[in-house]
Protein backbone atom coordinates (compact mmCIF):
# COMPACT_ATOMS: atom_id res chain seq x y z
CA UNK A 1 0.00 0.00 0.00
CA UNK A 2 1.12 3.75 -0.58
CA UNK A 3 0.30 5.87 2.47
CA UNK A 4 0.26 9.07 0.27
CA UNK A 5 -1.41 11.05 3.50
CA UNK A 6 0.18 14.38 4.75
CA UNK A 7 -0.03 15.01 8.20
CA UNK A 8 1.56 18.04 9.74
CA UNK A 9 2.83 18.83 13.69
CA UNK A 10 3.81 21.48 15.26
CA UNK A 11 7.01 20.95 17.67
CA UNK A 12 9.27 23.17 20.12
CA UNK A 13 12.91 23.34 20.06
CA UNK A 14 14.88 24.38 23.42
CA UNK A 15 14.95 28.26 22.91
CA UNK A 16 10.69 27.77 22.04
CA UNK A 17 10.64 28.34 18.86
CA UNK A 18 8.08 27.12 16.74
CA UNK A 19 8.81 24.55 13.77
CA UNK A 20 6.38 23.27 11.39
CA UNK A 21 7.77 20.12 10.34
CA UNK A 22 5.89 17.79 8.05
CA UNK A 23 5.42 14.05 8.04
CA UNK A 24 5.28 13.01 4.79
CA UNK A 25 4.38 9.78 3.38
CA UNK A 26 6.33 6.92 2.85
CA UNK A 27 8.09 7.22 -0.05
CA UNK A 28 9.16 10.75 0.73
CA UNK A 29 9.88 10.64 4.64
CA UNK A 30 13.91 10.27 4.29
CA UNK A 31 14.36 13.29 1.68
CA UNK A 32 15.34 16.60 2.72
CA UNK A 33 15.72 19.67 0.89
CA UNK A 34 19.52 18.59 -0.42
CA UNK A 35 18.43 15.08 -1.94
CA UNK A 36 19.24 15.03 -5.50
CA UNK A 37 16.83 14.62 -8.54
CA UNK A 38 17.51 10.56 -9.03
CA UNK A 39 16.67 10.18 -5.55
CA UNK A 40 13.37 12.25 -5.83
CA UNK A 41 12.53 10.82 -8.59
CA UNK A 42 12.98 7.08 -7.01
CA UNK A 43 11.40 8.10 -4.61
CA UNK A 44 8.09 9.90 -6.16
CA UNK A 45 7.77 6.74 -8.73
CA UNK A 46 9.07 3.62 -6.17
CA UNK A 47 5.40 1.68 -6.20
CA UNK A 48 4.14 1.76 -9.47
CA UNK A 49 1.10 0.37 -7.65
CA UNK A 50 0.49 3.92 -6.47
CA UNK A 51 0.02 5.48 -9.98
CA UNK A 52 -3.90 4.88 -11.88
CA UNK A 53 -4.19 2.97 -14.25
CA UNK A 54 -4.64 5.78 -17.52
CA UNK A 55 -0.85 7.40 -16.12
CA UNK A 56 0.34 3.72 -16.52
CA UNK A 57 -0.98 2.77 -19.92
CA UNK A 58 0.59 6.40 -20.89
CA UNK A 59 3.81 5.51 -19.59
CA UNK A 60 2.93 2.27 -21.66
CA UNK A 61 2.42 4.72 -24.62
CA UNK A 62 4.87 7.18 -24.20
CA UNK A 63 7.31 4.17 -24.21
CA UNK A 64 6.08 2.80 -27.35
CA UNK A 65 6.94 5.80 -29.06
CA UNK A 66 10.69 6.63 -28.15
CA UNK A 67 11.29 3.11 -28.97
CA UNK A 68 10.28 3.74 -32.39
CA UNK A 69 12.08 6.82 -32.18
CA UNK A 70 15.15 5.53 -31.75
CA UNK A 71 14.87 2.35 -33.20
CA UNK A 72 12.87 3.33 -36.83
CA UNK A 73 16.09 2.29 -38.68
CA UNK A 74 15.97 -1.25 -37.87
CA UNK A 75 12.39 -1.84 -38.20
CA UNK A 76 11.41 -4.14 -40.97
CA UNK A 77 9.09 -1.52 -43.19
CA UNK A 78 9.36 0.50 -46.26
CA UNK A 79 11.28 3.55 -45.78
CA UNK A 80 9.44 6.37 -45.66
CA UNK A 81 10.72 7.94 -48.55
CA UNK A 82 10.67 5.20 -51.09
CA UNK A 83 7.94 6.11 -53.89
CA UNK A 84 6.39 3.01 -55.47
CA UNK A 85 3.12 2.20 -58.24
CA UNK A 86 0.96 1.77 -55.67
CA UNK A 87 -0.75 5.33 -55.46
CA UNK A 88 -3.32 6.41 -52.87
CA UNK A 89 -3.76 2.63 -52.18
CA UNK A 90 -5.90 2.34 -49.41
CA UNK A 91 -5.15 0.09 -46.07
CA UNK A 92 -4.13 -3.31 -46.93
CA UNK A 93 -1.71 -6.15 -45.80
CA UNK A 94 1.21 -4.55 -47.90
CA UNK A 95 0.48 -1.10 -46.42
CA UNK A 96 -1.15 -0.89 -43.33
CA UNK A 97 -2.19 2.46 -43.17
CA UNK A 98 -2.26 3.05 -47.04
CA UNK A 99 -0.13 5.01 -49.14
CA UNK A 100 0.05 8.77 -50.16
CA UNK A 101 -0.48 10.21 -53.64
CA UNK A 102 2.99 9.46 -54.66
CA UNK A 103 2.67 6.15 -53.86
CA UNK A 104 4.79 6.59 -50.13
CA UNK A 105 4.10 4.42 -47.32
CA UNK A 106 1.84 6.41 -44.48
CA UNK A 107 2.80 4.22 -41.84
CA UNK A 108 6.32 4.58 -42.65
CA UNK A 109 6.24 8.77 -42.98
CA UNK A 110 4.10 8.63 -39.52
CA UNK A 111 6.75 6.13 -37.74
CA UNK A 112 9.68 8.52 -39.40
CA UNK A 113 7.79 11.69 -38.01
CA UNK A 114 7.87 10.19 -34.70
CA UNK A 115 11.80 10.69 -34.59
CA UNK A 116 11.42 13.95 -35.92
CA UNK A 117 8.53 15.46 -33.69
CA UNK A 118 10.02 13.27 -30.57
CA UNK A 119 13.44 15.66 -31.31
CA UNK A 120 11.87 18.52 -32.00
CA UNK A 121 9.01 18.76 -28.47
CA UNK A 122 12.07 17.45 -26.39
CA UNK A 123 15.24 20.40 -28.04
CA UNK A 124 12.26 23.26 -27.48
CA UNK A 125 11.26 21.93 -23.92
CA UNK A 126 15.49 21.37 -23.06
CA UNK A 127 15.75 25.06 -24.65
CA UNK A 128 13.02 26.50 -22.81
CA UNK A 129 13.50 24.61 -19.39
CA UNK A 130 17.04 26.19 -19.36
CA UNK A 131 16.38 29.94 -20.40
CA UNK A 132 13.57 29.70 -18.30
CA UNK A 133 15.39 28.46 -14.86
CA UNK A 134 18.75 30.81 -15.27
CA UNK A 135 16.44 34.13 -15.91
CA UNK A 136 14.29 32.86 -13.00
CA UNK A 137 16.97 32.33 -10.51
CA UNK A 138 19.30 35.16 -11.27
CA UNK A 139 15.81 37.28 -10.83
CA UNK A 140 14.68 35.96 -7.87
CA UNK A 141 18.41 35.75 -6.16
CA UNK A 142 19.84 38.98 -6.61
CA UNK A 143 16.56 40.91 -6.78
CA UNK A 144 16.50 44.62 -7.38
CA UNK A 145 17.23 46.49 -10.80
CA UNK A 146 17.83 43.23 -12.17
CA UNK A 147 14.73 41.56 -10.89
CA UNK A 148 12.48 44.70 -12.13
CA UNK A 149 14.26 44.07 -15.65
CA UNK A 150 13.99 40.32 -16.16
CA UNK A 151 10.29 40.68 -14.74
CA UNK A 152 9.93 43.36 -17.50
CA UNK A 153 10.59 41.09 -19.92
CA UNK A 154 8.74 38.59 -19.16
CA UNK A 155 6.16 40.30 -19.02
CA UNK A 156 6.25 41.63 -22.38
CA UNK A 157 6.78 37.86 -24.04
CA UNK A 158 4.00 36.83 -21.89
CA UNK A 159 1.37 39.83 -23.75
CA UNK A 160 2.98 38.40 -27.28
CA UNK A 161 0.89 36.17 -28.96
CA UNK A 162 2.61 33.24 -29.67
CA UNK A 163 1.45 31.29 -32.43
CA UNK A 164 1.37 34.64 -34.27
CA UNK A 165 4.74 35.15 -33.60
CA UNK A 166 6.26 31.86 -34.30
CA UNK A 167 4.23 31.81 -37.44
CA UNK A 168 6.39 35.81 -38.27
CA UNK A 169 9.64 33.80 -37.08
CA UNK A 170 9.61 31.20 -39.29
CA UNK A 171 8.55 32.66 -42.15
CA UNK A 172 11.46 35.23 -42.03
CA UNK A 173 14.07 33.08 -40.88
CA UNK A 174 12.90 29.84 -42.89
CA UNK A 175 11.66 26.56 -43.36
CA UNK A 176 14.09 24.36 -41.33
CA UNK A 177 14.14 22.43 -38.23
CA UNK A 178 17.06 24.56 -36.21
CA UNK A 179 14.46 27.71 -37.25
CA UNK A 180 11.74 26.02 -36.06
CA UNK A 181 12.97 25.33 -32.88
CA UNK A 182 14.51 28.92 -32.10
CA UNK A 183 10.90 29.84 -33.26
CA UNK A 184 9.09 27.65 -30.39
CA UNK A 185 11.93 28.11 -27.83
CA UNK A 186 12.10 31.69 -27.61
CA UNK A 187 8.50 32.29 -26.98
CA UNK A 188 7.84 29.11 -24.55
CA UNK A 189 10.35 29.88 -21.36
CA UNK A 190 7.90 32.21 -19.61
CA UNK A 191 6.27 30.27 -17.39
CA UNK A 192 8.98 28.56 -16.28
CA UNK A 193 10.58 31.53 -15.70
CA UNK A 194 7.93 32.86 -13.48
CA UNK A 195 7.21 29.53 -11.37
CA UNK A 196 11.32 29.51 -10.99
CA UNK A 197 10.95 32.92 -9.78
CA UNK A 198 8.40 32.48 -7.55
CA UNK A 199 10.32 29.51 -5.87
CA UNK A 200 13.00 30.95 -5.11
CA UNK A 201 11.48 33.66 -3.39
CA UNK A 202 9.52 31.89 -1.35
CA UNK A 203 12.90 29.89 0.25
CA UNK A 204 15.39 32.65 -0.53
CA UNK A 205 15.37 33.91 2.86
CA UNK A 206 14.57 30.61 5.05
CA UNK A 207 17.09 30.36 7.51
CA UNK A 208 19.02 27.39 6.13
CA UNK A 209 20.18 29.84 2.90
CA UNK A 210 21.04 32.91 5.67
CA UNK A 211 23.12 30.53 7.60
CA UNK A 212 25.04 29.27 4.34
CA UNK A 213 25.64 32.68 3.24
CA UNK A 214 26.22 34.27 6.62
CA UNK A 215 29.25 31.37 6.71
CA UNK A 216 30.43 32.37 3.46
CA UNK A 217 28.20 30.45 0.86
CA UNK A 218 28.48 31.46 -2.63
CA UNK A 219 25.95 31.69 -5.72
CA UNK A 220 27.46 28.86 -7.12
CA UNK A 221 27.51 26.74 -4.15
CA UNK A 222 23.54 28.14 -2.90
CA UNK A 223 22.34 27.06 -6.19
CA UNK A 224 23.62 23.52 -6.28
CA UNK A 225 23.05 22.87 -2.82
CA UNK A 226 19.90 24.61 -1.64
CA UNK A 227 18.00 25.71 -4.69
CA UNK A 228 18.32 23.45 -7.28
CA UNK A 229 17.07 20.17 -5.01
CA UNK A 230 13.86 22.34 -4.69
CA UNK A 231 13.55 23.51 -8.18
CA UNK A 232 13.79 19.77 -9.77
CA UNK A 233 9.75 19.59 -9.45
CA UNK A 234 9.41 22.91 -11.03
CA UNK A 235 11.93 22.22 -13.79
CA UNK A 236 10.09 18.91 -14.25
CA UNK A 237 7.11 19.99 -14.68
CA UNK A 238 7.81 22.67 -16.96
CA UNK A 239 9.45 20.35 -19.19
CA UNK A 240 6.83 17.73 -19.53
CA UNK A 241 4.31 21.57 -20.34
CA UNK A 242 6.67 22.81 -23.05
CA UNK A 243 7.36 19.19 -24.86
CA UNK A 244 3.32 19.10 -25.54
CA UNK A 245 3.03 22.53 -26.95
CA UNK A 246 6.42 22.46 -29.13
CA UNK A 247 4.78 19.18 -30.98
CA UNK A 248 1.24 20.99 -31.23
CA UNK A 249 2.87 24.49 -32.34
CA UNK A 250 5.27 22.38 -34.57
CA UNK A 251 2.12 20.74 -36.11
CA UNK A 252 0.62 23.80 -36.77
CA UNK A 253 3.68 25.46 -38.14
CA UNK A 254 3.92 22.55 -40.35
CA UNK A 255 0.40 22.45 -41.32
CA UNK A 256 0.67 25.90 -42.94
CA UNK A 257 3.59 25.14 -44.30
CA UNK A 258 6.54 27.16 -42.51
CA UNK A 259 8.49 23.99 -41.16
CA UNK A 260 11.09 21.81 -42.63
CA UNK A 261 9.79 20.41 -45.98
CA UNK A 262 12.07 17.27 -46.12
CA UNK A 263 11.42 16.66 -42.07
CA UNK A 264 8.19 14.57 -42.24
CA UNK A 265 6.99 15.62 -39.44
CA UNK A 266 3.18 14.37 -38.20
CA UNK A 267 2.74 18.23 -39.19
CA UNK A 268 4.14 17.91 -42.45
CA UNK A 269 2.33 14.87 -43.13
CA UNK A 270 -0.95 16.69 -42.09
CA UNK A 271 0.11 19.39 -44.33
CA UNK A 272 0.84 17.55 -47.59
CA UNK A 273 -2.54 16.16 -47.39
CA UNK A 274 -4.61 19.17 -47.51
CA UNK A 275 -2.35 19.94 -50.43
CA UNK A 276 -4.31 17.40 -52.55
CA UNK A 277 -7.21 19.25 -53.96
CA UNK A 278 -10.63 17.98 -53.21
CA UNK A 279 -9.45 15.86 -50.78
CA UNK A 280 -12.54 15.37 -48.50
CA UNK A 281 -14.32 14.44 -52.04
CA UNK A 282 -12.88 11.19 -51.79
CA UNK A 283 -12.23 8.49 -49.55
CA UNK A 284 -8.58 9.10 -49.35
CA UNK A 285 -8.74 11.47 -46.30
CA UNK A 286 -9.90 8.36 -44.26
CA UNK A 287 -6.87 6.91 -44.38
CA UNK A 288 -4.74 9.29 -45.26
CA UNK A 289 -5.67 12.30 -42.68
CA UNK A 290 -7.10 10.72 -39.63
CA UNK A 291 -4.12 8.59 -39.31
CA UNK A 292 -1.12 11.91 -38.40
CA UNK A 293 -4.15 12.83 -36.26
CA UNK A 294 -4.50 9.90 -34.47
CA UNK A 295 -0.55 9.83 -33.67
CA UNK A 296 -0.27 13.63 -32.80
CA UNK A 297 -4.04 13.12 -30.55
CA UNK A 298 -2.70 10.23 -28.57
CA UNK A 299 0.93 11.24 -28.03
CA UNK A 300 -0.35 14.72 -26.54
CA UNK A 301 -3.04 13.14 -24.36
CA UNK A 302 -0.57 10.89 -22.53
CA UNK A 303 1.72 13.24 -22.02
CA UNK A 304 -0.48 15.76 -20.96
CA UNK A 305 -2.08 12.51 -18.33
CA UNK A 306 1.33 11.74 -16.86
CA UNK A 307 2.55 15.61 -16.61
CA UNK A 308 -1.44 16.42 -15.03
CA UNK A 309 -0.38 13.42 -12.32
CA UNK A 310 3.01 14.72 -11.78
CA UNK A 311 2.00 17.67 -10.61
CA UNK A 312 -0.53 16.63 -8.63
CA UNK A 313 2.01 14.45 -6.59
CA UNK A 314 4.62 17.15 -6.50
Amino acid sequence: MCNSGVSEKIEFNMKGQNILSTNKSICEENLSYRSDFYRWVKCKFKDIRCLPKSVKLSIFVISIYVFIAIVYDLLPIVPYNEQTLDILMPPSSEHILGTDDLGMDILSQLLYGTRISIIIGLSCASISVLIGGILGVISAYFGGFIDKFILSVIDVFSALPNLPLMIVLSAFLGANILNVVFAISVLSWVGVARMTRSKVISIKNQQFLQLARSYGGKFPYILIRHLLPSLYPIFLTGFIRTLNRAIIAEASLAFLGLSDPTSKSWGMVLNSVLQFENIFLTDFWKWWLLSPIAFLLIFIFSVANIGKNFEARV
